[in-house]
Parts: structure tokens; C-alpha cells; sequence
């Protein structure tokens, strides 16, 4: 009997169900971690951090560890240490379009660079739009062949071969 029918069966009885909650609290997040961790496999996707993020699934799963639940935001986070000054997505912008006028040619990556999966999709286009800040945090364009904005991160220029594109 898992710890939910355990809960559903005693809920009307004067039965303390604390424990019991505990319990299936447990096996939500372990069997959400299982999950988690068999899809990343599956899918090869290093890239999404699950090993991270399996491992603060499993740290709340314990209840030993339930009051210190900073310990899963501290696995999500930045490591320490890393004291790289913060991005400004202006500036980027602004050194883009200095250099990179509307309608350069393009290498663009919409869902992750190859480096980080190899199954990525990229994209032999041209900018459409001067570079600009998305919503105050990321410097972006827009490529002619895609819907939506790319970040600055993803896209690279490629020389002219002369040819069409």
C-alpha cells in the first residue's frame, strides 16, 4: 500500500496523518526525480542540468534534510567562487549592431549551441532586425527563417560566399 492510499484510508479516522504526508511528500519527489533523471538519459540532454536537479529532488525527498532546504537551492545555484562580472545585455547589443549591420549573415542556433547537444538545430540565415534587449536581460536579433528572437549567444556571424543564401 503506498503512502497516499495509507492517507486516503485514515483521513476520517482521529488518526495523526503528519507522518503520512511525510511519507508520500517522499515518494512524490523521489519518483519526480526517477523521472527526471530517466528523460535526461533518454534524451542526452546534459545541457539541462538534471543531475542537478535529481540531486535536490532527493535531498527534499529526505526528511533529514527537509529543514535544510537552502542545500537545494545551493545545488541550482552559480558555483561559488565564480565571481565573473555580471552581463550587460545593452552593451552587447550595441557592440553587435556597431559591428553586425541588419541583414548579416549567419550561423544561428534557436534551441542550444551545438557544444552543449549535438542534436541542436542550426540555422544558415540572416539577421532581420538590429540587435535589441529582451526584457532587460538578455541581448537578442531575429533571423529571417525563424518566429522568434535568438540570443546574441547563439548566433554567429559567417563569412560571405558570395552565393545565395
Amino acid at each position: 500500500m503506498s503512502a497516499r492510499d495509507s492517507i486516503e484510508n485514515l483521513w476520517d479516522r482521529a488518526t495523526p496523518v503528519g507522518p503520512l504526508l511525510d511519507a508520500y511528500h517522499a515518494e512524490v519527489l523521489t519518483d519526480a526525480a526517477d523521472r527526471i533523471e530517466r528523460r535526461a538519459t533518454q534524451l542526452d540532454a546534459v545541457w539541462l542540468r538534471a543531475d542537478q536537479i535529481v540531486d535536490a529532488l532527493r535531498r527534499l525527498a529526505d526528511p533529514t534534510k527537509v529543514a535544510r532546504m537552502q542545500d537545494a537551492a545551493d545545488t541550482l545555484a552559480a558555483p561559488r567562487g565564480s565571481a565573473e562580472p555580471k552581463p550587460d545585455p545593452a552593451a552587447d547589443a550595441d557592440r553587435w549592431n556597431a559591428q553586425y549591420p541588419v541583414g548579416t549573415a549567419v550561423f544561428a542556433y534557436p534551441g542550444c549551441r551545438p557544444e552543449d547537444d549535438p542534436k541542436g538545430t542550426q540555422l544558415t540565415t540572416r539577421t532581420r532586425s538590429e540587435s535589441s534587449v529582451l526584457g532587460g536581460h538578455t541581448a537578442v536579433v531575429w533571423v529571417e527563417g525563424h518566429s522568434a528572437c535568438i540570443s546574441l549567444t547563439h548566433v554567429d556571424p559567417r563569412p560571405e560566399t558570395g552565393g545565395a543564401s
